[in-house]
């Protein structure tokens, strides 16, 4: 027989929800990716990075002027620009993450819970509470460190992924609607 967490009569449906979860939101389990990133210790975690912001670099992209106050800045306390390149590939690889959570969370959502109302607010909430947790996990790992920045960084991803989940919800009810 099925365990259910606090009561069977208040909570009799909890564990047939939790096994729909891979079949009715298939990214959700984006957050397992998160976890593993966050576990590798910062030599390992700096080894996916720093190719990318080396492949950055070696493109030409950052020859542009739109980067030459920066790279003055870097210049002028004697640090090399490419740090900057790859501090910049380790930001963006969490708004893209957290993107992609904040996307899942909302379709997921919407497809439990179709029409109710303040869906967008939870899948940001859910999405910003698994943020503060992620940061806090890091603080566990050696070599790694927990941000206020990095959880900003990631709960502007989550809401960035469901808004775009959001408009396409809207869009695809829109022309359901039309249809008939």
């Amino acid at each position: 027989e099925r365990c259910c967490i606090y009561d069977k009569q208040h909570f009799k449906y909890l564990s047939e929800a939790l096994d729909q979860i891979p079949q009715h939101c298939p990214g959700a389990g984006d957050h397992d990716h998160i976890f593993i990133f966050s576990s590798q210790q910062q030599e390992q975690s700096e080894g996916l990075s720093f190719p990318i912001g080396d492949a950055m670099w070696d493109s030409g992209f950052f020859e542009f002027d739109l980067f030459n106050p920066i790279r003055e800045s870097y210049e002028a306390d004697n640090v090399p620009f490419i740090l900057f390149v790859q501090r910049l590939v380790r930001k963006l690889a969490h708004v893209f993450i957290f993107t992609v959570l904040g996307f899942c969370l909302r379709i997921c959502l919407e497809s439990w819970f179709s029409g109710k109302k303040h869906l967008l607010l939870f899948s940001f909430l859910i999405g910003c509470v698994y943020a503060i947790s992620d940061e806090m996990h890091q603080l566990l790992v050696p070599g790694r460190s927990g941000s206020i920045q990095d959880i900003l960084l990631d709960c502007g991803g989550i809401i960035l992924g469901v808004l775009i989940a959001g408009g396409i919800i809207r869009l695809v009810k829109k022309r359901q609607t039309q249809a008939q």
